[in-house]
């Protein structure tokens, strides 16, 4: 079981939560300055989840998300930046960023206190 918070300039905060002692489930949340947006299921195929947003006023609507085959986005995109030279959806220097937070995760944990970035 891993539990962690991320703290971001600006006040923002993010929370994580996995656990293979825990009772199946996936999602994520987004809280926004006009709502949440709720994705149920986002790492299996998308008709077994759902993509809600829930405005602070007014009705929950479910968003219409193209079906595709789960991961063909990034296999598609992978495909244009080598044989086409596009741009890739995320940088290099996102991938690093990414690789650095989860390290700084498991350095926090390992020490049981807050390790910065910056």
């Amino acid at each position: 079981t891993f539990i962690g918070q991320l703290h971001y300039s600006g006040d923002r905060l993010a929370q994580i939560s996995c656990s293979f002692q825990s009772p199946f489930h996936t999602r994520f949340e987004i809280l926004g300055t006009k709502g949440r947006l709720l994705v149920t299921r986002p790492f299996t195929v998308i008709e077994d989840g759902q993509v809600l947003f829930a405005p602070d006023e007014g009705e929950v609507e479910a968003l219409a998300v193209p079906q595709k085959e789960l991961y063909l986005g990034q296999v598609e995109n992978m495909h244009a930046a080598i044989l086409d030279g596009q741009t890739t959806n995320v940088s290099l220097e996102q991938t690093h960023s990414h690789v650095e937070t989860i390290l700084a995760l498991y350095e926090s944990a390992k020490r049981g206190e807050r390790v910065s970035l910056m």
